[in-house]
């Protein structure tokens, strides 16, 4: 663990993106050289199997000179564990990551930053987005995981799930040695240990919207099935609900 050297540190976990990551990238860096304090973005790719890294090369070519580096894995290890490999070597007193594919904007970041550099331990991005008859499923989804969530583990109300958060370094570094999922339960699980904590936790509200030309990885039933799964574990490593520690506990 690295100490922080930096004001902010984002990370975009990589895996088989497509043509919009080298724009993506550049909207990012706009959006951070904006904020006016000292930044790095880095580009974590989990063993891509389509050109990602390619992509990933050109992007670090077409902005030269801009605080950006990238990292990669020789093997796939999940979409949580791409983006705790960049904040162990981030330098940023704060550290954040958003979806490379920023169906929630860059535009946000800036909000979520101020939050955290403000004393919230974490910020959420929260996700609102309209709901239509092709994205019906999905959404449905995604208020029964969160009901499942509260009744199973409890833990803090807010967008558990979002891809769009932002942490203290204090915060969050401890609390990426007692995760155990690597994958898309990793979100859950960091949210409950943080919570447990006392972590203050506070949201931003973000637009969601879905790109229609990228293939989701997402996988609806058999993520789903995983992530019922992960709530069990997780409830039977806690001893049940989630509690916060004595006190006023975390805002959330």
């Amino acid at each position: 663990m690295t100490d922080a050297r930096l004001d902010l540190s984002v990370v975009l976990a990589c895996y088989n993106e497509g043509d919009y990551l080298v724009e993506n990238v550049g909207r990012v860096l706009s959006v951070l050289e904006g904020l006016g304090v000292s930044h790095e973005l880095l580009l974590v790719d989990d063993a891509s199997v389509n050109d990602t890294r390619v992509r990933i090369e050109e992007a670090l070519r077409r902005h030269a000179g801009k605080p950006l580096r990238a990292l990669y894995h020789d093997r796939n290890q999940g979409r949580g564990a791409a983006v705790a490999a960049g904040f162990r070597a981030a330098s940023g007193a704060v550290l954040g990551y958003v979806d490379v594919d920023l169906e929630v904007d860059a535009r946000y970041i800036p909000a979520c930053y101020e939050k955290a550099r403000a004393g919230a331990g974490c910020v959420v991005g929260r996700r609102s987005c309209r709901v239509t008859l092709r994205r019906f499923h999905r959404n449905l989804s995604n208020w029964a995981y969160w009901w499942l969530r509260e009744r199973i583990v409890g833990g803090p109300r807010c967008d558990t799930e979002s891809g769009y958060k932002f942490f203290r370094r204090e915060a969050i570094l401890p609390v990426l040695e007692r995760v155990r999922d690597r994958h898309w339960f990793w979100d859950t699980e960091v949210m409950i240990e943080l919570y447990r904590s006392g972590c203050s936790i506070e949201e931003v509200p973000c637009e969601y919207v879905r790109r229609l030309d990228k293939k989701s990885t997402v996988r609806l039933l058999p993520d789903t099935i995983a992530h019922v799964k992960g709530l069990l574990r997780l409830r039977r490593r806690l001893g049940g609900k989630a509690r916060p520690p004595q006190g006023d506990g975390p805002r959330a």
